[in-house]
């Protein structure tokens, strides 16, 4: 095939373009021998004049932290630009039968490339995003941070969290360890020498938890959980935590505390079932006090025994001191509602508290009383102190009682 002037031109301005100088030298050579045979035929020089090739230049990755580790080069462009699909000026032609194909510079031409430059481990003391960019393999971040510093990985026996921190690679019991796990509770990598797994001679094992107790064993010299187990009650009513293996220091609700106890809300404190705080003594006529009980608790005593007098809902407020309601022949069919720390209680007398519902408080003492044929279908709702129901002998009076989490939820002969 007769090859054109043109083409030799065209060939001449991209080898001048390339960066790789041994195609550029070979396309030169072909070139000329192709010239030194179209005798007294005019080439046309390049109007474009050869430009050098240009410098790398480096981005940085999108949404990276600025550490050369993260830098990658861009392609060159003759022109400032990116790069493009193809090389500068490259031209394509159609064949014989339409077909797309390139110009022979193009299929000689070598493809550049876009890649990341070669990262080199950072010094201690560098900014690092994870342990591959550090030359020690760990790099040291704080508070969720993205990035961090790269720093010397831990000797055996220095405190640590992650395995990544520590030479033996091993975090364990808090400690850089020789072992993953040192596989026994009597055995630990943070004792008498931190790094090394040795035995916890004396220290607890074998926790169980009780009703407000806690049982457990003691490690021996050789590692072993084989002391006489003995049983220690948790203090001031509260509950031994099943997780913790451990007595509980506060409470939130009464599961938290032992059996004997309840939680008190505003204090957080177990208190022993059916126990209430010191109050202030009764004063006749203070409060609605009709008369003050002198014997037991002084509680202030309101009665019910005119007709119409408690034909609607009655609030007790035992928030100051004991308080007691005693229905004659009243009260049915209404609500009681008691509130505060202290005892509050319903006495019904004979043909009193038909259908009645009392709401004890919360953490209050609560008792409903029923004398004679009183509180037939009465109804009780228990908060989380004591709760008691009692009815006389007999008597075959049906009281509906939930319990709820109270720490003392009983009925004594009532149905």
């Amino acid at each position: 095939m007769h090859k054109s002037p043109g083409a030799a031109a065209f060939r001449l301005q991209f080898a001048a373009r390339a960066r790789d100088r041994r195609l550029a030298r070979r396309v030169l050579q072909g070139a000329s021998r192709f010239l030194s045979t179209a005798g007294g035929v005019s080439i046309r020089v390049p109007r474009h004049p050869v430009q050098p090739a240009p410098t790398l230049l480096f981005e940085s990755e999108p949404d990276a932290p600025q550490h050369p580790c993260n830098r990658r080069p861009l392609a060159p462009d003759a022109g400032g630009g990116r790069r493009s699909g193809r090389l500068p000026g490259a031209r394509r032609a159609h064949g014989p039968r339409g077909h797309h194909r390139s110009d022979q510079l193009q299929q000689h031409g070598r493809k550049r490339r876009r890649g990341r430059r070669p990262c080199v481990p950072c010094a201690n003391g560098q900014s690092c995003v994870d342990g591959k960019d550090c030359q020690s393999g760990y790099c040291a971040t704080s508070n969720g941070a993205a990035s961090g510093t790269c720093e010397a990985k831990k000797k055996q026996g220095l405190q640590c969290s992650t395995d990544e921190e520590c030479g033996t690679s091993h975090c364990t019991d808090g400690v850089c360890c020789d072992v993953v796990s040192c596989g026994d509770e009597c055995l630990s990598c943070a004792g008498a020498t931190p790094g090394t797994c040795k035995p916890r001679t004396g220290a607890k094992c074998g926790v169980t938890c009780g009703d407000g107790e806690v049982t457990s064993s003691t490690c021996d010299s050789a590692g072993k959980c084989a002391g006489q187990a003995s049983t220690m009650p948790c203090m001031s009513n509260f509950g031994c935590d099943p997780v913790k293996k451990a007595c509980n220091k506060d409470c939130s609700s009464n599961a938290e505390c032992a059996s004997t106890g309840f939680c008190v809300g505003p204090a957080h404190m177990c208190a022993g079932c059916g126990v209430y705080p010191p109050g202030s003594m009764c004063t006749v006529g203070m409060g609605g006090c009709e008369t003050c009980d002198p014997n037991g608790d002084n509680a202030c005593v309101k009665t019910c025994d005119d007709v119409g007098e408690c034909v609607i809902t009655r609030t007790l407020d035992a928030s100051k001191g004991p308080v007691r309601l005693v229905c004659n022949d009243q009260c049915n069919g209404i609500a009681v509602n008691c509130l505060g720390p202290f005892p509050c209680e319903v006495i019904c007398n004979t043909n009193g508290c038909f259908g009645l519902t009392l709401n004890c408080g919360k953490d209050g003492p609560c008792k409903l009383t029923c004398t004679g044929a009183g509180c037939p279908d009465a109804k009780m709702k228990c908060g989380s102190n004591e709760c008691i129901a009692t009815c006389p002998m007999g008597t075959a009076a049906i009281v509906t009682q939930s319990c709820a989490d109270s720490c003392g939820c009983a009925k004594v002969n009532c149905l």
